[in-house]
């Protein structure tokens, strides 16, 4: 576990992070509203920043990460810790996709589906030295059991008001039949960000 002083995690409460976070860095945790657009903090105080899917969300990206930027202490650490790239996304059989319609419904309510392929673009080398994860690293057959009743659960939800409720019933039982059978194989490309703050002189 790496030691920090002040840990900034922007994200709602509610989601766990916090436990995840702590489980990885100790020090002294204050949690941002993830629609703040200037963080509270003063100039180089933090030692660690932490979010996921907050890029995503994002109206102004670049902006959220000049923030970052702004707080974090010389040599100190961006930890995105999940953003997706739905436009990567890979769906076998093809009658069991569904992520193109969520993907747009998204974009749709303001959100940047494949933010997670501009990650390197956002945290410019100028500024930052970073390393880029990808998770899960690689393609693996699923998903099952309770990990399938979450994918119809979100995808239900998400196109709910944008999708005929006729097509959802097909797309489910395509999926479901799928997984029967073996052969379903949902991809979502995700990825992960450890940065640390370069010195910048004017």
């Amino acid at each position: 576990m790496a030691q920090a002083g002040l840990v900034v995690e922007i994200g709602d409460p509610d989601t766990g992070l916090d436990v995840e976070l702590r489980g990885m860095v100790r020090g002294r945790l204050e949690i941002v509203e993830p629609s703040s657009k200037i963080l509270p903090q003063d100039d180089g105080c933090v030692d660690v920043v932490a979010f996921e899917r907050v890029l995503m969300w994002a109206a102004d990206p670049e902006a959220i990460v000049g923030e970052i930027h702004r707080v974090l202490r010389s040599g100190g650490r961006a930890l995105v810790l999940a953003e997706p790239d739905y436009h990567a996304v890979v769906e076998h059989p093809p009658e069991a996709g569904i992520h193109g319609l969520v993907a747009g419904v998204m974009r749709k309510a303001g959100a940047d589906p494949a933010v997670g392929r501009r990650l390197r673009d956002l945290f410019r080398p100028a500024m930052w030295s970073t390393e880029l994860f990808l998770h899960p690293p690689d393609p693996e057959p699923g998903p099952t059991g309770e990990a399938l009743e979450e994918l119809i659960g979100d995808a239900r939800r998400v196109l709910a008001e944008a999708v005929d409720s006729a097509v959802l019933d097909r797309w489910e039982s395509e999926v479901r039949d799928a997984s029967a059978q073996g052969i379903l194989l949902v991809f979502l490309p995700t990825f992960a960000l450890d940065a640390t703050r370069r010195d910048v002189r004017s």
